[in-house]
């Protein structure tokens, strides 16, 4: 699956994001190819049951994001619009999503917010927020992967652990490896990917 990407920086520009997207992107896939885990997401339009969600994944370079309606929206405008997404029936899309907003841009993060486990014990009564993280880019896929396939717990990846993050569900990410885990080979492929890029004014 891959997951809703909200940009909300009102000022990202479009070589910063196609950065972004170059050191979200899983390198180290054993094959020629790579993996992009996340869909732009730049409309408001809600789930209908009739629609089906689309897994193509979002790669970069972008060229325009002047379409894009989430431009200056709070990270509550964006959890509010995917757990009313969740709550229409989407079976994955809202439950595990990506922003990049304001800070993101200057820190090199990205939040990842994730549905608690307590969502699923009981839809119609949950009152709760997403869980949330600010991960350095570096480190987005690996722990975007993980929730995806329910590998490991979204606490696992945070200094707060099972006590849990604050009234709003942030939490304080705490790095299962140390750093990128991304492999040498890994990273030349990123590398060159980002000077080609870069050559053509996309980065």
């Amino acid at each position: 699956m891959v997951s809703f990407l909200f940009v909300t920086a009102p000022a990202a520009d479009i070589k910063t994001i196609n950065r972004a997207l170059l050191h979200m992107r899983e390198w180290d896939t054993g094959f020629d190819e790579t993996f992009d885990p996340c869909k732009l997401k730049i409309d408001k339009a809600p789930y209908t049951e009739d629609a089906s969600e689309d897994d193509q994944s979002t790669s970069p370079p972008l060229k325009d994001l002047s379409d894009n309606a989430w431009s200056g929206a709070s990270t509550e405008d964006v959890e509010s619009y995917c757990f009313d997404y969740v709550q229409a029936g989407a079976p994955n899309d809202g439950h595990l999503f990506a922003i990049l907003d304001a800070a993101a841009i200057e820190s090199k993060t990205c939040i990842l917010a994730n549905l608690p486990y307590e969502y699923y014990d009981d839809p119609s009564t949950f009152r709760g927020k997403y869980n949330k993280v600010r991960v350095p880019w570096d480190e987005f896929y690996s722990m975007w992967c993980n929730l995806d396939i329910a590998n490991m717990n979204f606490e696992e990846f945070t200094k707060e652990g099972e006590d849990g993050g604050d009234d709003q569900g942030w939490f304080t990410y705490d790095s299962v490896s140390n750093g990128c885990d991304l492999s040498g080979e890994g990273a030349k492929k990123r590398d060159a990917e980002l000077e080609r890029l870069r050559l053509q004014d996309y980065v």
